[in-house]
C-alpha cells in the first residue's frame, strides 16, 4: 500500500520528467487513482521496483518492537536505553508511546502534492509530554533525540531530485553509527551509512561551542551596537540640553507643545507619509515647511510622462518628451494666471503669501500647489534633455552666446528688481504688474539658470564655469545643488583609459573658453627623439605643406565658377575672399588632415574610432582649425559626424560608459564592436580624398597596409565604393612618391597593374580604373576636367594638374585652383601628391613662409616620419616587414615582394629595429644622389650606383634604375637614399 501511494505522487510529476504526454484532467476519485496506478505500473515497472526497494520505505517503528531483543548484560548505554524504551512501549506507558508517535509515518498526508519529507514531529520527540488535565509534564526516564534519515535518489536517471526523508525518535545515548547498525540489523536494510543520518544532539552537526572567529565577530558587532547606542544617547542629551531651549520662549511656551505640531495632532499626519499634505488643509498641514518635499515627490510621479518618450530611439516619440516639458510650463503659467484672475482680491495687498487671510489664500491656492510650481522643474528636464541630446562637445558660436548671456542676465535682473516698487511705493505696483510677475517670474528665473547650466555643461560657461570648476567645491559634491561645475574630477571608466603621451595632440582649451589653435600649440611641441632619413622627412613635410598651400590658395576663390577665374585668374597666395581668411590660413581640408595625422601619432596606429573623435572635435569645437572654429564643412562629412555622435550615445547607454568619457575609449574589444563606417552607401564626395595624405605618409614603408587603410579612412565618412577606391589609388601614388618614384612611374597608365600586390589583388571601381589608365591626360577644362565636389572629378582634376604642371609645383597648384568650383579641395588633393614628389625644399619659398602654423605642420611631419618608421603590424617579425634593404641573395629578376596581409585591426604600436640599421648591415649600398634646380622650382635626379663591397651575389651588375623600378613594381621599397648618420 505504501509503494502504491508513491505511484500516485509520480502520476503528477511534470511530463518533462516522466516522458509521457500529460493526462487529461479528471475529478479525483479513488477508482480513478487505482486505474492510473495500474497503468503506471505497466509503463514503469523499473521505477516501481526502485520505490518498493527503497531502504526507508521498509522501516516501521512497530517493527522495532517486534524484532529487537536484548540480553541481560547490555554493553552500551544506547542498548540499555533502547530496552527501557521497548519495555515501556510494550507496557503502553504514555511517554514511550509519545516517542514512537514522533516517528515519521510511511503514510503521510500530501503525497499528491509531492510530500517526500516524512519527518514526524521534532518537538514531540525532544520535549517531555505535557498533560493538560493536571498541567504537568510526564516524567521520562531517558532523554531522546530526533534523527532524520535520508535515502539516496529513487532513480538517478529519471527523478534524481527525489529523496525520501524519514524522521526517527531514539534515545539520546545512541550515536549515529549505533543507530545505523541498529537499522541494518533489525530492518535488514543494506548499503546504509551514517552519512544518510543527521541527529539533533550529534555534536558534529551542531556548534561545538563558539569558535574564536565567531567570538571575535560577535565582539565587533557588540561594539558597533554599543557605539550606536552611545551615539544615540549623546545625540538626545545634546539635543535636549543645547537645542531644545531655543525651540521657543515666552509666556505661551511650552504651552504650545512641539514644533508646528497642531496639524499633526488634528489628524493630518498621514498626509506627510503619502506626500500629499499640500492637498489637504494646506493652511494647517502637519509640517508646513515640508511643502516643497511634497512638490518634489509629485513632480517625480509625473516626470515619466516626459522621460519615457525621451529615451526612445524614434525621433517622433522622442519629440513627445520635449512637448510634455513645454506643456508642463504652460500648465503652470496658465494655472497661476487663471487663479489670479479668478480671485481678484488675492494680489491686491501685495505679494505676501499670507495676505488676504479672510479670502482665498495665496499660500493654499498657488504657493504650494504642484500645478503652479512645476515650471522650474519642467525647464530643468528640458535642459537635461538638451545636454544629453546635443552632447557635451556641442559648441555655440560667440554671437549666440552673447545674445543668450544678455537675455539670461536681463531675465535674472528683472526677477530680482522688478518688484522693488511694490515695497517703496504707495499704494504699490498695479494689479496687472503683480499678476505678470507672479505668472512669469519663476519660469524666467529658471530659464536664466538653465542657460548658465547649459553653457557650463558644454564648457562654454566662461568665468562662471571656471569658478564652479574649482576643486574647493568638490566636498560639496554629495550635497543637493544645481550649479556645480563640469570639471572632470572623477576617475575615468576602465574602458576609457586612453591618454596620449603628447599633450599637444589633446583637445585643449584656453582658460576653459576657446580651443587652442595649432599655432598656439607650437611652443608645446617637441621633435621626435631620432631623425628619420632626411629625404623621406622632406617629402612627408612637402606633402603636408603642399596640401595646406593648395587649400590656402584655393580658399580665396572657393565656389567661384570657371568663368570668373578665366577673367580673374589666381596667380598668388592671398587672403580674404570667400571666407575672409588671413593669408596662408587653411580650411576644412587641412584641418581634417591634421586631425587624422594627430590620431595616427597619438595612438601610434591606425584607429578609425579615434579619427572620428578628432573629426568630431573639429566639427564641434574647431579643433585643428586655423580660425578656432569649424567652417566650410561638407554636407556628407557633417551627416557622418552626427551619425557618429548618435552611435556614441547609444554605445554609452549599451555598455554603461559615461558619454563624456567615451572619446577616450581604449578597450580593444569595445573598439572593434563600435561601427565606425558612419556614412550611408552612395556618398562619394571629395571629402574622403582631401584629408588622405597622413595615412599613406604614416605607412610609407608598408604599401599594402597604406593602400588598404587609405581606402578605409575614406569609408568612415563617405560610404561609396568609388570613394574607397579613389583613396586607395591616390594613397598608392603618394606612397610611391615618398619612396622616390619618378613622375613617369606615377603617371604610368599601367601603375595599378605593376603594383597590383599593393592593392591585395582587389580591382578598382570602373570609374577609378579609367582614371588610373590615364583619362586625365588631356586638355584640361575644355576637355572635361572639372574641379567639382564629386570624388571622381576631384581625383581626375588633381592628377591632371600634376600631369600638366611642367615640373613646377607653382604651375600645378594654380592650374588646379583656376579650374573653379571646389578650388581649395582640388588644389589640396594636388598638393598631397605633388608635395610628396617635389619635397618641401622645392616648394615656392615665398609661399611656404606664409603657411599658417607652419612650424606645427613641420614638427607634425617629423612625427609622422618617426612613428611611420617604427610602426609594424602586430604579430610579424621585423625581418618580415623591414622594407629598406634589398634582398641581396636574390637575382635582379627575383625581387622580394612586400605583399603583407591586411588582417589586423587596431594594431598596437611595436617599435622595431630602425630601418637604417638594417640598411647599414647590408652587403652593398645603393647610393642615390639628388640634385635640384631650385630656381626653376623643378626636381631633377641623377643616380649613381656604388658597389662599396662586392657585386651582387648573382654576379649581375644591373643598372641601378632597373633594380629600383623592379622594387617599385613589386612593392619592395628596400632601396632607399643613402642615410645620414646621426
Amino acid at each position: 500500500m505504501f509503494a502504491t501511494l508513491i505511484f500516485v505522487l509520480l502520476l503528477f510529476v511534470p511530463q518533462s520528467i516522466i516522458g509521457e504526454p500529460t493526462f487529461e484532467t479528471i475529478p479525483l476519485r479513488f477508482d480513478a487513482i487505482i486505474q492510473r496506478l495500474r497503468g503506471f505500473y505497466q509503463h514503469y515497472p523499473d521505477i516501481v521496483n526502485d520505490l518498493v526497494n527503497t531502504p526507508i520505505a521498509t522501516i516501521r517503528s512497530e517493527l522495532l518492537l517486534a524484532n529487537i531483543s536484548f540480553s541481560n548484560n547490555q554493553s552500551t548505554a544506547c542498548e540499555r536505553d533502547l530496552e527501557i524504551l521497548i519495555t515501556a512501549a510494550v507496557q503502553r506507558q504514555l511517554w514511550a508511546m509519545k516517542v514512537f508517535d514522533a516517528w515519521g509515518k510511511p503514510l503521510p498526508s500530501g503525497l499528491l502534492k509531492g510530500n517526500m519529507f516524512w519527518i514526524g514531529n521534532y518537538d514531540e520527540c525532544i520535549n517531555p509530554l505535557y498533560q493538560i488535565n493536571n498541567k504537568s509534564f510526564v516524567r521520562q526516564p531517558i532523554d531522546t533525540q530526533y534523527c532524520a534519515l535520508q535515502s539516496s535518489p529513487i532513480n538517478e536517471q529519471l527523478v534524481t531530485s527525489f529523496s525520501l526523508v524519514l524522521g526517527l525518535c531514539l534515545p539520546a545515548s545512541c550515536n549515529r553509527q549505533s543507530i545505523v547498525t541498529l537499522i541494518q540489523e533489525i530492518f535488514k536494510v543494506h548499503n546504509l551509512t551514517k552519512d544518510y543520518l543527521q541527529c539533533s544532539n550529534d555534536r558534529s552537526n551542531e556548534q561545538n561551542g563558539l569558535s574564536s572567529g565567531t567570538i571575535a565577530f560577535s565582539i565587533v558587532l557588540s561594539l558597533l551596537a554599543l557605539l550606536v547606542l552611545i551615539g544615540t544617547i549623546i545625540d538626545l542629551v545634546v539635543h535636549i540640553i543645547y537645542l531644545t531651549p531655543y525651540f521657543g520662549h515666552g509666556p505661551l511656551y511650552p504651552v504650545q507643545q512641539g514644533f508646528e505640531s497642531t496639524g499633526c495632532r488634528n489628524g493630518h499626519w498621514w498626509t506627510s507619509f503619502l506626500y500629499i499634505g499640500n492637498f489637504f488643509k494646506s493652511d494647517n498641514m502637519c509640517l508646513s515647511v515640508t511643502w516643497y518635499l511634497f512638490n518634489d515627490m509629485q513632480f517625480h510621479w509625473i516626470a515619466p510622462l516626459a522621460l519615457i518618450p525621451f529615451v526612445m530611439r524614434h525621433k517622433a516619440i522622442k519629440a513627445i518628451g520635449y512637448i510634455m516639458t513645454i506643456l508642463f510650463v504652460l500648465v503652470s503659467i496658465g494655472s497661476i494666471l487663471g487663479l489670479l484672475l479668478y480671485y481678484p482680491s488675492m494680489v491686491t495687498h501685495g505679494l505676501d503669501i499670507s495676505s488676504n487671510a479672510t479670502g482665498p489664500n495665496f499660500f493654499d491656492k498657488i504657493y504650494v500647489t504642484p500645478w503652479c510650481r512645476i515650471s522650474p522643474y519642467a525647464i530643468g528636464l528640458f535642459t537635461g534633455f538638451l545636454v544629453i541630446n546635443m552632447g557635451r562637445t556641442y559648441r555655440l558660436n560667440s554671437f549666440v552666446r552673447l545674445i543668450g548671456n544678455l537675455l539670461a542676465t536681463a531675465l535674472a535682473l528683472a526677477c530680482i528688481f522688478s518688484i522693488y516698487g511694490d515695497y517703496v511705493l504707495v499704494p504699490g505696483l498695479s494689479r496687472a504688474t503683480l499678476i505678470t510677475y507672479q505668472t512669469l517670474s519663476r519660469p524666467a528665473w529658471s530659464i536664466s539658470i538653465a542657460w548658465l547650466i547649459f553653457l557650463c555643461s558644454i564648457n562654454q560657461g566662461g568665468i562662471v564655469n571656471r569658478i564652479l570648476s574649482f576643486s574647493i567645491w568638490t566636498p560639496l559634491a554629495p550635497s543637493p545643488s544645481y550649479l556645480l561645475g563640469t570639471s572632470e574630477q572623477s576617475e575615468r571608466h576602465p574602458a576609457c583609459q586612453f591618454k596620449t603621451d603628447k599633450p599637444w595632440l589633446d583637445h585643449q582649451l584656453n582658460q576653459g573658453e576657446t580651443i587652442k589653435r595649432p599655432d598656439e600649440l607650437e611652443k608645446e611641441m617637441e621633435d621626435p627623439p631620432n631623425d628619420v632619413d632626411t629625404a623621406i622627412t622632406d617629402r612627408i613635410h612637402g606633402s603636408m605643406i603642399g596640401m595646406a598651400l593648395g587649400d590656402a590658395i584655393g580658399a580665396h576663390v572657393e565656389f567661384r565658377p570657371r568663368q570668373y577665374l578665366v577673367q580673374h585668374p589666381v596667380t598668388e597666395l592671398k587672403g580674404g575672399g570667400t571666407w575672409g581668411l588671413k593669408k596662408g590660413q587653411f580650411t576644412d581640408d587641412t584641418s581634417m588632415a591634421l586631425c587624422l595625422a594627430n590620431s595616427l601619432i597619438a595612438r601610434h596606429d591606425y584607429v578609425p574610432y579615434d579619427q572620428l573623435v578628432r573629426y568630431k572635435w573639429w566639427y564641434r569645437d574647431g579643433y585643428m582649425s586655423s580660425t578656432g572654429r569649424c567652417f566650410d564643412i561638407g554636407a556628407a562629412t557633417k551627416q557622418s559626424l552626427r551619425e557618429f555622435e548618435r552611435r556614441q550615445t547609444e554605445f554609452a547607454e549599451e555598455y554603461g560608459i559615461p558619454l563624456n568619457q567615451l572619446d577616450f575609449l581604449s578597450d580593444p574589444k569595445l573598439l572593434t564592436k563600435f561601427k565606425v563606417n558612419c556614412s550611408e552607401e552612395g556618398v562619394a564626395g571629395n571629402g574622403a580624398l582631401m584629408r588622405l595624405a597622413p595615412v599613406p605618409l604614416f605607412l610609407y614603408k608598408h604599401p599594402t597596409f597604406a593602400v588598404e587603410y587609405s581606402g578605409l579612412s575614406g569609408l568612415i565618412t563617405h560610404g561609396d565604393e568609388k570613394a574607397r577606391d579613389a583613396c586607395r589609388y591616390y594613397g598608392a601614388l603618394i606612397v610611391a612618391a615618398v619612396n622616390g618614384a619618378e613622375r613617369e612611374e606615377l603617371l604610368d597608365k599601367n601603375f595599378y597593374q605593376k603594383h597590383v600586390k599593393w592593392f591585395g589583388g582587389k580591382p578598382l571601381h570602373l570609374d577609378i580604373e579609367k582614371i588610373a589608365q590615364g583619362s586625365y591626360q588631356k586638355g584640361g577644362y575644355d576637355k572635361g576636367i572639372r574641379g567639382k565636389g564629386y570624388i571622381v572629378n576631384a581625383l581626375e582634376a588633381a592628377l591632371w594638374a600634376f600631369w600638366s604642371d611642367n615640373g613646377s609645383f607653382r604651375d600645378g597648384v594654380l592650374a588646379a585652383v583656376n579650374l573653379g568650383d571646389d578650388t581649395d579641395t582640388t588644389a589640396a588633393i594636388y598638393g598631397q601628391l605633388a608635395g610628396a614628389y617635389y619635397g618641401y625644399k622645392n616648394l615656392p619659398k615665398e609661399w611656404t613662409e606664409e603657411v599658417y602654423a607652419k612650424n606645427f605642420i613641420q614638427c607634425l611631419s617629423k612625427w609622422i616620419a618617426y612613428e611611420g618608421t617604427n610602426w609594424s603590424p602586430q604579430g610579424l617579425k621585423t625581418s618580415e616587414i623591414a622594407s629598406v634593404t634589398i634582398n641581396k641573395s636574390s637575382s635582379k629578376n627575383d625581387t622580394n615582394s612586400n605583399a603583407l596581409p591586411v588582417s589586423a585591426n587596431n594594431r598596437n604600436h611595436q617599435p622595431q629595429t630602425p630601418a637604417n640599421e638594417l640598411y647599414a648591415r647590408s652587403e652593398s649600398v645603393a647610393t642615390w644622389k639628388q640634385s635640384t634646380d631650385t630656381t626653376a622650382g623643378s626636381r631633377q635626379r641623377s643616380h649613381t650606383f656604388a658597389d662599396t663591397s662586392e657585386t651582387w651575389k648573382s654576379g649581375s651588375n644591373a643598372p641601378f634604375e632597373a633594380t629600383r623600378r623592379k622594387a617599385l613594381e613589386h612593392g619592395d621599397f628596400k632601396l632607399q637614399p643613402q642615410r645620414k648618420s646621426f
